[in-house]
């Protein structure tokens, strides 16, 4: 379940960012003080974009960013921002990006898992009109719970 890898103070709606590493960073902030992750794999993950391009920019809107477990990941967790302007990662396709969606998977097994959830909320229209309308983390944490994707 969803759930079971992100906390309500994760998700922060309405977030500013001047452009897409400072979404990126600010996509990571609450696990980073949480200690799901080190400073150094928040580094790795703007490295993929300069190295990789934003391959992460999945569909419309949406980034999943991510790096390797090995660079910084202390345990499994993701948080959620939606930006308040959205921003252009250089992905032609799916720019700009509005929806965040930092992820920090330790293993396999809930990587696959995750992914799988995350890919059957993705195509939830109340889940991006709630994302759009609320101003409240909370209400989307209990809309994920309540759903029990």
């Amino acid at each position: 379940m969803l759930t079971d890898y992100i906390k309500k103070e994760w998700i922060k709606l309405n977030v500013e960012a001047e452009n897409w590493e400072e979404a990126i960073e600010k996509s990571a902030d609450e696990l980073q003080k949480d200690s799901i992750i080190t400073p150094n794999y928040i580094e790795a993950m703007k490295k993929a974009v300069k190295d990789m391009g934003a391959y992460f920019v999945i569909t419309k809107n949406v980034a999943l960013p991510h790096a390797k477990a090995e660079e910084g990941i202390l345990k499994t967790g993701f948080g959620l921002i939606t930006l308040k302007n959205p921003v252009e990662f250089g992905n032609v396709d799916n720019d700009p990006v509005k929806y965040i969606f930092c992820l920090a998977i330790k293993s396999s097994n809930e990587h696959i898992e995750i992914l799988k959830e995350l890919s059957e909320l993705l195509e939830d229209k109340e889940f991006y009109r709630l994302l759009d309308s609320e101003k409240d983390g909370e209400k989307i944490y209990d809309y994920l719970k309540n759903k029990k994707i």
